[in-house]
């Protein structure tokens, strides 16, 4: 069985990597720009991972997450939270303290196999559904043609729009409706 994996991702060029990188472990990928449209299609056609970029269009990345995380069908899915935002780790750290926190979270720029090697931590990635592919299967998906892909394009690179200064504190504000759970003893 193929996994389905949900990107929310607003950078064509970053989503276009991702779904030819996935589609060469036989996986089905669905990219969605807008987080309204995203959560539409979570919920029609649950995805077996989800990718989540901070910074899309009609709803953060964070509000997206605390939706998904609060429905009970979608609430167990795997997902990975991306940004870009220079203060991520800080962002991060502070959302991993939410019950509605997500699986991992990643800065970008990420490899392909840097973000390859944490989904297959989450999901089974092969055409099969099975075990991650081999090394062999790997060293051969990113040979020439592929690498190509993941070249950073500096001219794309530069024209990715920096958040206005505090607007990921906005985000995360949004979003204090949330306590932290309680540490187990």
């Amino acid at each position: 069985m193929s996994q389905r994996i949900l990107v929310f991702e607003k950078d064509s060029a970053f989503a276009e990597q991702l779904s030819a990188g996935f589609g060469q472990v036989g996986a089905t990928v669905t990219v969605v720009a807008d987080g309204k449209a995203g959560i539409t299609h979570a919920e029609a056609t649950p995805p077996t991972l989800i990718l989540l970029a901070i910074e899309l269009d009609g709803m953060n990345g964070f509000l997206v997450c605390k939706k998904i995380k609060k429905d009970p069908a979608l609430a167990e899915i795997p997902m990975v939270i991306l940004s870009s935002d220079a203060n991520a780790d800080e962002i991060f750290e502070q959302h991993k303290k939410l019950r509605t926190r997500a699986d991992e979270y990643v800065k970008k720029p990420v490899s392909f196999d840097g973000l390859f090697d944490i989904c297959a931590r989450l999901v089974p990635l092969d055409a099969e559904g099975g075990a991650a592919p081999a090394e062999e299967e790997v060293e051969a998906f990113t040979d020439d043609a592929f690498d190509a892909l993941l070249l950073e394009d500096d001219a794309a690179v530069e024209a990715i729009e920096e958040p206005a200064a505090g607007e990921f504190d906005d985000m995360l504000g949004a979003l204090q409706d949330d306590e932290p759970e309680a540490p187990s003893a």
